[in-house]
This record gives structure tokens, C-alpha cells and sequence, in this order.
């Protein structure tokens, strides 16, 4: 796998030589999650949220990275395994024909960096992050359970959602690369 997420009992990658979306669940890691009209589709990026994936279209090892989104949820069945459906939550018409770079995904919201410059997020719960007007281009997005943070060109931190997250941090920092758990964020 060239990269990973994983949501609630479920996995997802991107396979290195083919650029090829896998996910597999943990209570039967034969059974691929991806709908098949997704399995012959090339990814650039993949992120799992607690029970939804979004792709972005492309090669992960191409020069051009940027690409449609493509998304399914994950459910579970009436005898307790897990199975794949196309996403009502999470397919908008605003976002169907634009561009992205990077694909984020929290529980029941997912956010991209668009390339014309920006960010946009969608789904069930995005209006609770509360991202909305312009906003800058990032360099590096991280969603936890219920919020979004992101470090812009010039590197000051940027968080919508919980604020209660960010207690503590130190102002006026310059991160590079940050990693989020449930209810927590980490900065390089």
C-alpha cells in the first residue's frame, strides 16, 4: 500500500503499483469494500472517516495531482460484517465537477484543498466545523473526531470545530506536518 486510513472497522488504501483503491474489513479481510464501480478507478489520495471514504481521481505516483472526488459508505449488515453502498451523505452536486488536491475525512464530514485555491468541506456535520468565505491554501490538513486543522503557506495554524482542542497550544508557532486523534492534534 503506497497509503493508508482507517475508519471504524474498516481500512483503506491506495495499492503501489497500480494505484488502485483497497479496503478491507476487520471482521473479514478477504471481502474488498470498494464499489465496483470505483475498483478499476486510479487514486491520488484516500481518507476514511468513521463510516464513509472519499478518493480523489488520479495516479498517487503522478506529477499531476489533482482530481474528482469520489465517495461510498460503509455499513454494517444484518449479520454483523461490513459492506460498501453508494454515498447519499456525502455525494453534493456544488462539488461534483471541481478539481482537488488533498482529501481529509472526520466523522461525518470531509474536507478538501480545491485547486483553484481554498478549502471546502461537505457531509453531514461539516456545517458544525464552521469553514465557510475564503480561506487560504494549505499545505497540510488534519481532521479529528469533530474538527479540522490546517497549516497555511506561511505555516500558523488554522482550526475550525472544537476549540476546546486547542487549549494549550502555543501562539504564534510555525508547524510543518500535524497528525489528529479523537480528540486531540499533534504539530511538527
Amino acid at each position: 500500500m503506497a497509503t493508508l486510513s482507517g475508519g471504524e472497522g474498516f481500512l483503506c488504501g491506495i495499492l503501489v503499483n497500480t494505484s488502485l483503491a483497497y479496503c478491507l474489513s476487520s471482521i473479514a479481510p478477504g471481502i474488498d469494500l470498494v464499489l465496483p464501480i470505483f475498483k478499476t478507478t486510479a487514486y491520488s489520495h484516500i481518507a476514511t472517516g468513521k463510516n464513509h471514504v472519499c478518493a480523489i481521481r488520479g495516479s498517487y505516483y503522478h506529477d499531476h495531482e489533482f482530481g474528482t472526488v469520489d465517495c461510498w459508505e460503509i455499513f454494517e449488515t444484518w449479520n454483523k460484517s461490513l459492506s460498501s453502498k453508494q454515498s447519499t451523505l456525502f455525494s453534493d452536486q456544488s462539488i461534483s465537477n471541481l478539481v482537488f488536491k488533498k482529501v481529509v475525512s472526520g466523522e461525518g464530514f470531509c474536507c478538501v484543498g480545491v485547486r483553484d485555491g481554498g478549502l471546502i468541506c461537505w457531509g453531514p456535520n461539516s456545517s458544525n466545523l464552521g469553514v465557510s468565505g475564503p480561506v487560504d491554501n494549505f499545505t497540510v490538513l488534519a481532521l479529528g473526531r469533530a474538527s479540522l486543522c490546517g497549516i497555511p503557506n506561511f505555516g500558523e495554524l488554522k482550526f475550525w470545530g472544537d476549540i476546546d482542542l486547542l487549549a494549550g497550544h502555543p501562539n504564534e508557532t510555525q508547524y510543518v506536518s500535524l497528525a489528529a486523534g479523537k480528540h486531540h492534534f499533534c504539530g511538527i
